[in-house]
């Protein structure tokens, strides 16, 4: 299983007290990717309280969070807010965006999994991709053969919506991408109790002669 069912360490947390400010300016993540802003972790007898956290990308981009795990008993209750508005990919270029609103409560990683109920929902547009089988599923097989394509597609839209309660994400025809050449629609749902997945997707190719000799999975 992915989710421990071991028993939180919610003594470890009881017994500490901490106050941590960070600011940061061009703070480099990863190469091509830096930020700057603020935020205050505090931790008080079980509380773990995360707030603010602003940042904003020195290429662009904005984001916001409140996380908050209350662990002064033994069933925690974890409260999740994020906004992150059209940052900067590194290397890919294009919008990233991110919205999320969850809680849940359990006394164990997978009881919290479990109880899980909220919204996630994330979005990409304009991110340039390397080919890859990936990229190419669903494209047609003449537009895969063709000699003249670049070696780079322009991702042009992403987005998937999450809709979660009690453990269970539905996401049925709520995940959606198009590229240059080809269109994903799909979905499913995941049982974050059970650990079990189900998606489909199904890929149709954006260009006429590529659509009629394409074999869909």
């Amino acid at each position: 299983r992915i989710f421990s069912s071991k028993p939180l360490m919610v003594g470890a947390l009881q017994d500490y007290d901490i106050d941590l400010n960070l600011d940061a300016k061009d703070f480099t993540i990863h190469e091509g990717f830096s930020i700057q802003g603020n935020t205050a972790v505090k931790l008080d007898k079980g509380l773990l309280t995360i707030d603010p956290f602003k940042f904003s990308g020195v290429t662009g981009g904005s984001a916001d969070a409140v996380i908050t795990l209350d662990a002064r008993d033994a069933m925690a209750r974890l409260d999740v807010l994020l906004d992150f508005n059209d940052f900067v990919l590194p290397r890919l270029g294009g919008r990233f965006n991110l919205d999320a609103d969850l809680e849940a409560e359990g006394d164990s990683v997978a009881a919290l999994m479990a109880s899980l109920d909220g919204l996630f929902v994330a979005h990409i547009k304009d991110a340039e991709l390397a080919r890859s089988a990936l990229t190419n599923f669903g494209a047609g097989f003449v537009s895969n053969l063709n000699p003249l394509k670049k070696d780079r597609t322009t991702l042009e839209c992403a987005i998937a919506r999450f809709d979660i309660k009690d453990g269970m994400v539905e996401f049925e025809n709520k995940v959606a991408a198009q590229t240059t050449e080809v269109t994903w629609i799909g979905g499913g749902e995941i049982n974050l109790d059970t650990e079990e997945i189900d998606v489909g997707m199904v890929p149709k190719a954006r260009n006429v002669i590529s659509s009629m000799t394409n074999v869909d999975l």
